[in-house]
């Protein structure tokens, strides 16, 4: 009996002592759990997020960089002037595609601008800004998602650098970026330096 009471004493003692302490052990180690689990959630949403936000950004830059090609397309002849030619322009164009930029531009410039008398003979400057204005735009782009969004992966962005490696070999091109580069933002400016060294 005696031996009964001590244990039925002490047993009272111990529960007495520790509920308060276990729920509030429980509570707190509830707690921590669900924060951790909050945690891992959002964690993986923002993963997720971030691959979405990069996919979306490089299909519309892939998309803007279509939409230049599309106008190259359209228009031979400007291809021919700034990717084939020195600054001094049209010597390297075909004769067949001169000719029918030549005939293109005045329909364009005659009827839609009302100017009749304007001379076309090279007369690309104007047609050549406004396409390199796009592609240093996309470039442009492209850099500031790169490098200050981390939007894009650095394989990505590495392969558009590459580009623009490429593209500044047109004396066209970079007289352009000469000419009207502190339009642009510098993180572009960047990229066309470390191209330009290469």
């Amino acid at each position: 009996m005696l031996l009964q009471e001590t244990v039925e004493t002490f047993l009272e003692t111990v529960i007495d002592v520790l509920t308060p302490v276990n729920w509030t052990a429980v509570t707190a180690f509830a707690t921590i759990i669900a924060a951790g689990v909050a945690v891992r959630a959002l964690m993986a949403q923002m993963r997720g997020l971030k691959q979405s936000l990069g996919s979306s950004t490089y299909q519309n830059l892939v998309q803007q960089f279509n939409e230049y090609q599309n106008l190259l397309m359209e228009h031979p002849e400007l291809y021919w002037y700034i990717y084939k030619s020195s600054l001094s322009g049209e010597r390297a164009v075909p004769k067949k595609a001169r000719a029918r930029c030549l005939r293109k531009f005045w329909c364009y410039y005659a009827g839609s601008s009302g100017i009749a008398d304007r001379g076309l003979a090279g007369s690309y400057a104007q047609e050549v800004n406004w396409l390199l204005g796009i592609l240093f735009n996309w470039y442009e782009n492209a850099a500031i998602q790169t490098d200050r969004y981390a939007v894009i992966p650095q394989d990505v962005a590495q392969h558009w650098q590459n580009m623009l490696c490429h593209e500044l070999r047109s004396p066209v091109i970079r007289n352009y970026w000469s000419t009207h580069g502190d339009h642009f933002h510098p993180l572009l400016g960047e990229w066309v330096r470390r191209a330009l060294d290469k």
